[in-house]
């Protein structure tokens, strides 16, 4: 994807790696780019992305089979295997970021009829906090 494409914005860096997203809202696309190589890394499709602190592990959020959004982590390198790490009815929103030490994942929900933070621990990928 060119640079100068208006539908590419830069989602997340993590040292020497880059998480871009691409296309229309409704089919982004998450590429990761080495920026000391060139290398690039289709990762699949996804609204939002960020990268771990070893820059191989990413977190999206895309569609589960109901059409909600939910939070997957995927090793860029192989990108097809990806892991599911919420199961909410209603969902995930619009704010994703990763801790600065890659143990935890923040996305926003609805899941209690009021905006909410989820809390994800990644290491036990069941287990997540509702923070009102």
């Amino acid at each position: 994807h060119r640079a100068e494409d208006a539908n590419t914005t830069l989602a997340d860096l993590s040292g020497d790696r880059a998480a871009f997203l691409s296309g229309p809202d409704n089919q982004r696309v998450v590429t990761i780019v080495d920026l000391s190589s060139g290398a690039v890394e289709p990762v699949g499709q996804g609204r939002h992305a960020a990268l771990g602190a070893d820059g191989y592990t990413g977190f999206v959020t895309a569609s589960d089979y109901r059409g909600n959004m939910q939070v997957y982590r995927v090793d860029v390198r192989a990108p097809s295997e990806r892991t599911q790490l919420t199961f909410l009815a209603q969902g995930v929103g619009d704010a994703l970021a990763v801790s600065g030490d890659g143990e935890f994942v923040a996305v926003s929900t609805a899941e209690r009829g009021s905006a909410s933070l989820v809390l994800i621990d990644v290491g036990e990928a069941a287990k997540f906090d509702l923070v009102p």
